[in-house]
């Protein structure tokens, strides 16, 4: 089955979404350990799969959990990054790979066994060989207990700052003036971090290198680049002469006892009374309560994502088969199609998917019910 798929996968794309789910199913069922993959491929082979921890084999030594961990369990992918480059490609993948690689290696130390502290333990519960023509009696419902690494927020959260943590050291290395923000990554942490980046990171550039990387750098980032100016008393001077002689004029134009005099005897000066009103008012004039509330990126992109299929998921969450069918019929699908669809978009932004079927009937994995309702997709 193994060899079949990976044989023919290129040509018939859905095998990827049907036999990682039967061998996975084949294996439990028979007690049998988890076929190797090359985790340089665990992107395109595993995206999408409900159970990728059975694939990953954790102990330590391994880098498999560290690419996993890499491509399944962050919330940042760097490269979608617009400094992810052909020719900065392989320093990223190197420096944020180690870095993840550190960080297991640290937690590990700190907690003895850092799926099991941060990750906790999960159930699954799925109906063997979904969409698979066999004998009945290979058909059962299977609950699976197991350790996870790619649903869990803490370790996600972590993983996440620490791989933004190392980008923004590799774009120092470069010359690059802009960062990513960091959260909730320790101090020990980022200790750690910095050893290891301080001979992982590539040699700075020297001063005609990092002139041309400023060349090639897009308009907006060279307006961040302060210009090269020579220290002048005189220059100095001359531009504070030139200040002061603005106020002085500014002062004039709005005295009071000028606009007074140039109004007739008796008569208020309006026009001068609430111009100072104005003066003295605050620069916005937006009331705080009127403020945009800001909204997630994550909410913004997922929805602008899914698009009109953003519907679909409060069917879902309450079970509504009916109206789960009444809606793909809506857009022209079968609800499969349109489970497929969220499925594809979430593994793309978020790593994994969201909805499973259960007694035909798509429901949303109990491990991101909360996430979606902090988002506001739900």
């Amino acid at each position: 089955m193994l060899r079949l798929w990976l044989s023919y996968r290129e040509k018939y794309t859905r095998l990827d979404a049907l036999v990682r789910e039967w061998l996975c199913d084949y294996c439990l069922l028979h007690r049998l350990p988890p076929p190797k993959l090359d985790p340089m491929q665990y992107r395109v082979l595993l995206a999408g799969c409900r159970l990728k921890e059975f694939y990953v084999p954790t102990e330590e030594g391994v880098d498999a959990l560290s690419a996993a961990v890499l491509l399944f369990c962050n919330n940042y992918d760097y490269t979608k990054s617009k400094f992810y480059r052909p020719e900065t490609k392989a320093d990223y993948d190197r420096v944020l790979g180690g870095a993840i690689r550190e960080a297991l290696s640290y937690l590990r130390e700190q907690s003895g066994d850092v799926l099991t502290d941060l990750s906790g333990s999960s159930t699954l519960t799925r109906d063997t060989f979904t969409g698979a023509v066999c004998s009945w009696r290979l058909k059962r419902r299977i609950e699976v207990d197991y350790t996870s690494f790619s649903h869990t927020h803490e370790l996600r959260y972590i993983m996440t700052d620490v791989l933004k943590y190392a980008e923004n050291a590799l774009r120092a290395s470069r010359g690059i003036k802009s960062r990513l923000s960091i959260y909730a990554i320790s101090v020990p942490l980022r200790e750690r971090l910095d050893a290891y980046l301080a001979s992982a990171l590539p040699q700075r550039a020297s001063g005609r290198a990092c002139a041309k990387q400023r060349d090639a750098a897009p308009d907006y980032e060279r307006r961040y680049d302060l210009p090269v100016a020579t220290v002048s008393k005189q220059r100095a001077a001359e531009i504070e002469a030139q200040s002061w002689e603005t106020t002085k004029r500014l002062v004039e134009a709005f005295s009071n006892e000028k606009l007074t005099e140039s109004a007739p005897t008796g008569v208020k000066n309006d026009a001068f009374e609430l111009s100072n009103k104005q003066l003295k008012q605050p620069l916005s004039s937006t009331p705080p309560a009127q403020a945009a509330t800001p909204v997630p990126d994550a909410q913004l992109s997922l929805k602008k994502a899914l698009g009109p299929l953003a519907g679909f998921l409060p069917l879902a969450a309450a079970s509504d088969r009916q109206g789960q069918r009444d809606f793909a019929r809506s857009v022209g699908l079968m609800p499969d199609a349109v489970a497929d669809k969220i499925n594809t978009v979430a593994g793309d932004m978020m790593g994994d998917i969201i909805l499973e079927e259960e007694n035909g009937v798509y429901v949303i994995l109990e491990d991101y019910k909360e996430f979606l309702i902090e988002q506001g997709v739900l």
